[in-house]
């Protein structure tokens, strides 16, 4: 009877969870088992599972049982059909004979649960031991949800009633894996319906006038960031998007929710309500470090069955480089939910919010959007392509910018045009640049420059207070193209270090030392820069072979002379003719260069 178990067919569904548990006689057997009514009634529950348990092997006196969670549902009364129970036997040789017979019905049961579980099968075995003198057999029939999600909900009810079958026969559970074993100890906790919980307030923004509202309570829901049990209280930091607060049992907390909160593991996802109360030890470190929250109810909505690749919340600060760029990637979501990221995210939002508001509030600016698929057009790199299907032989393209949409909208009269734009170049990677990436797109009419510089004055002052709190002075600096390149060597210096090029060209007309008066005549220039703080570079650093030497020379200069400042500040130490050539007008060139006594003075002649 166990091998004519009915096929499958394409058509099933996957119906609710069902568990009998049966206590047998023990004058029952295999094959009177088969042909038990009582079986075969409990075996027809309301959608006709098949289940076919798989005997473990053990001893007399000492049996196993493994639930497998198997079920098919069909649309044809045929197979509407009882499926057989076997209970194990209580001597080895009943053993071997129900565990053939259970092995044929497994051949072809199997071809009824691949299909049924071809992506969600889940097993819930749970091992008994010590059934002396007693007879008795979880029999469980499962059948997958509709949904993925809640699959997961089902296997958790299974492994939670199977293990309190077992413990009402007085066995010990025990989970073959370590992964069942996680998912059954937060099942007992969890509920078997698929729950949407709501809340009342966000963890990182209960502050000490909150305490002062203890009659009502709070409803938080996130991730479990860290938990302590001090044997009778038990702390737990949950974490959401916007911070983290402390979670503590006290004299009113119920014991399940006790119960709850000592069971809790890092990363689980919990819905916690509770009163708001101040803490007896403040912690200065947290914005939320004056109160905390006291549990009346704790609900687990999730559980973690694995050990985490990184730490989320519990590594320093700037962390990035110590953690690989290929294990963030591969687990990205936990990536993501690190506060450092988060941080980031939100800082990102907050600044083109500003953005947005700078330009349409104070500037009267439209946003505009701007297709994607495109003609490909001459600018600074190479297209991203896409087949056309309608167009066969014919590629979009993916714009670098949005340079021709903008200006034909200015030339339409849109006279104020903004985009946080998308774009898109194949070329290789540098530091500001990546294969796609975000901008500020801004186009005007009939404006001049300072018009333009005054609308880049208020959109990175706004930008850097409601970012980041910082007062940016105004105006800001500015300087012509000419006089960013002669003094920084780029149009885009950074003035934090500054490191000014010196004009040496006129004070050292008639120097004796010949590379600088070559140059010189030929129409060159000799520029300078003063280096503080010079004991940092070597001199083995500053000579050929030396890294200083070596970036000098890939920059483009033909090589580096330097010398030191003496400490009248008005001599030079260095390379002899070097020196020598420099001495009449020392003093001149020092104080052109600003340098002071033990600084360092780098040459460059082209």
């Amino acid at each position: 009877s166990l091998s004519a178990a009915p096929p499958c067919c394409p058509e099933m569904r996957l119906a609710r969870t069902a568990l009998c548990s049966l206590r047998l006689p023990s004058s029952h057997s295999a094959s009177s088992l088969a042909s038990s009514s009582s079986v075969r009634t409990a075996a027809l529950q309301p959608y006709r599972a098949l289940s076919s348990p798989t005997i473990c092997n053990s001893s007399s006196r000492s049996f196993g049982t493994m639930l497998v969670a198997t079920a098919a549902h069909s649309c044809s009364s045929s197979l509407a059909r009882p499926a057989a129970r076997v209970a194990p036997a209580s001597s080895a040789s009943a053993s071997s004979s129900s565990t053939s017979s259970a092995s044929a019905a497994a051949a072809s049961s199997r071809q009824c649960a691949s299909l049924a579980f071809r992506s969600h099968a889940l097993l819930a075995p749970v091992a008994t031991s010590g059934l002396t003198q007693q007879r008795f057999i979880g029999v469980t029939t499962a059948a997958s949800v509709a949904s993925r999600h809640s699959c997961r909900h089902a296997a958790r009810a299974v492994a939670t009633e199977a293990a309190a079958a077992a413990a009402g026969a007085g066995s010990t559970a025990a989970a073959a894996t370590a992964t069942t074993a996680d998912v059954a100890a937060g099942a007992g906790l969890m509920s078997s319906e698929l729950t949407w919980p709501g809340r009342t307030q966000t963890c990182g923004t209960l502050r000490e006038v909150d305490a002062g509202r203890e009659s009502t309570a709070v409803t938080l829901c996130g991730w479990v960031d860290k938990q302590r049990d001090m044997g009778g209280i038990v702390f737990a930091d949950v974490r959401d998007h916007t911070g983290v607060v402390q979670v503590v049992s006290d004299e009113h907390t119920p014991a399940a929710a006790t119960a709850a909160l000592a069971s809790m593991r890092a990363e689980w996802v919990v819905c916690i309500e509770g009163r708001v109360v101040r803490r007896v030890s403040p912690n200065d470190k947290i914005p939320t470090g004056l109160v905390e929250v006291a549990a009346d109810k704790v609900t687990i909505l999730n559980t973690v069955a694995k050990s985490l690749p990184f730490s989320i919340s519990g590594a320093p600060e700037g962390d990035d480089e110590e953690l690989r760029e290929e294990v963030r990637l591969k687990h990205r979501v936990l990536d993501l939910r690190r506060p450092q990221m988060v941080r980031n995210l939100r800082l990102r939002a907050k600044t083109i919010k500003v953005l947005r508001r700078v330009l349409e509030d104070e500037h009267d600016f439209l946003e505009f959007e701007t297709p994607m698929l495109t003609r490909s057009t001459p600018e600074g790199a190479r297209d991203y392509l896409v087949p056309s299907r309608l167009q066969p032989g014919a590629c979009y393209a993916l714009p670098q910018s949005p340079q021709l949409f903008k200006q034909m909208l200015m030339v339409a009269g849109a006279d104020r045009y903004y985009q946080v734009a998308r774009c898109f170049r194949d070329e290789d990677l540098r530091a500001d640049r990546q294969p796609e990436f975000t901008q500020l797109d801004i186009e005007m009419s009939f404006t001049d420059m300072d018009g333009i510089l005054r609308l880049g004055e208020d959109l990175m002052c706004a930008a850097f207070k409601e970012g980041v709190g910082v007062e940016l002075p105004r105006p800001f600096r500015r300087m012509t193209y000419a006089d960013a390149m002669s003094k920084y060597g780029c149009d885009k210096p950074d003035l934090r270090y500054g490191l000014e090029m010196a004009q040496l060209s006129d004070v050292l007309r008639g120097t004796e030392f010949k590379l600088f008066s070559g140059v010189l005549e030929a129409g060159g220039t000799v520029k300078a820069i003063a280096v503080k703080d010079d004991k940092k570079l070597s001199n083995s650093r500053l000579k050929p072979k030396g890294d200083v030497f070596n970036e000098a020379v890939a920059a483009g200069a033909g090589g580096l002379a330097f010398a030191r400042v003496g400490d009248d500040g008005v001599t030079l130490e260095g390379a002899k003719a070097l020196c020598e050539g420099l001495a009449p007008m020392a003093g001149a060139l020092i104080a052109r260069c600003g340098a002071g006594p033990g600084d360092l003075i780098l040459f460059g002649a082209e």
